[in-house]
């Protein structure tokens, strides 16, 4: 089993460092865990959780958050920002990578300076030192151009610089799909492989031919007479050449309250639209799409 140390900081963003350590996990890597004081701070102000208690208490809170089972064989260890003598301070303790995510802008410059003030200022200058690989995830803007010679000065020792920015050729439906994207970013520079989004390459491979766009669309029918409305919408969507449709028909032949089923139903899919021929059509998919309107 592999050894990974993850740096948390008090910069925002802590649902990246939440999605990534929870990957790790599932890929049964040794995780070493070192939380600043303010990274506890912000953890209470964005995810709710209250890292005020002992470390058990803060251990058990973690692993709740980061979905590892609470068992004392689990490879997961929180170590004290303060403990100077831990494993992690010393470049014979053999670890493969470190990740400090997210990563403020006061850490990145303690870093640049060669600083030790604390275990994951310690740990990241052991990880420069012995040439393994350091991932800082700096979320701030704008930048300064102290910010940027800092994190210029880390690149040429080595230092992948990894900002959190957020990519959208994946076509992200929530929140959850920009952390994914963040944390496979990561496992990518890692040298790991992910299922956390589709990378570029997959998603033109899906596409046929010379087609720079491909959509998923629901077509909601009421009876299979009002069938020339729904070929005249495809046809028109046929104009569009640079993008591939796939069409998912949907007829409930004039059961009425079938419709929210399947209107629910096309939305749990991802459709990029839904076409919704005649009212009682349309009112069901609005009822789907409306806040409170699914689970």
């Amino acid at each position: 089993m592999k050894n990974i140390i993850v740096g948390i900081t008090g910069a925002s963003g802590l649902d990246y460092a939440r999605v990534l350590v929870k990957e790790l996990y599932q890929k049964d890597y040794f995780i070493y865990l070192i939380v600043t004081e303010s990274a506890k701070m912000v953890m209470e102000a964005e995810l709710g959780l209250n890292l005020k208690g002992d470390i058990s208490f803060q251990e058990k809170q973690l692993r709740n958050l980061f979905e590892i089972p609470h068992k004392e064989e689990e490879p997961f260890i929180i170590l004290d920002n303060g403990d100077l003598s831990a494993p992690v301070a010393s470049g014979s303790f053999r670890v493969e990578a470190m990740v400090i995510i997210p990563c403020s802008m006061a850490t990145i410059s303690s870093i640049a300076q060669g600083s030790s003030g604390d275990l994951l200022e310690r740990a990241a200058d052991v990880t420069i030192k012995e040439g393994r690989k350091l991932i800082l995830v700096p979320r701030e803007t704008p930048l300064s151009s102290i910010h940027l010679k800092n994190m210029l000065a880390l690149r040429e020792a080595g230092v992948t610089i990894l900002p959190a920015m957020p990519a959208f050729y994946h076509q992200p439906r929530s929140l959850e799909d920009i952390f994914n994207f963040l944390a496979g970013r990561v496992l990518e520079n890692l040298g790991m492989e992910h299922n956390l989004y589709p990378s570029w390459g997959a998603r033109k491979d899906k596409i046929k031919g010379d087609k720079e766009f491909a959509y998923d669309i629901g077509l909601l029918q009421l009876i299979s007479p009002l069938d020339d409305a729904v070929d005249g919408f495809k046809e028109g969507l046929s104009s569009f050449r640079e993008a591939e449709f796939t069409y998912d028909y949907r007829n409930v032949e004039g059961k009425v309250p079938l419709f929210g089923g399947e209107a629910e139903d096309l939305v749990n899919k991802g459709m990029d639209l839904i076409f919704a021929c005649t009212t009682p059509a349309a009112k069901a998919a609005q009822e789907a799409l409306r806040p409170g309107g699914l689970p």
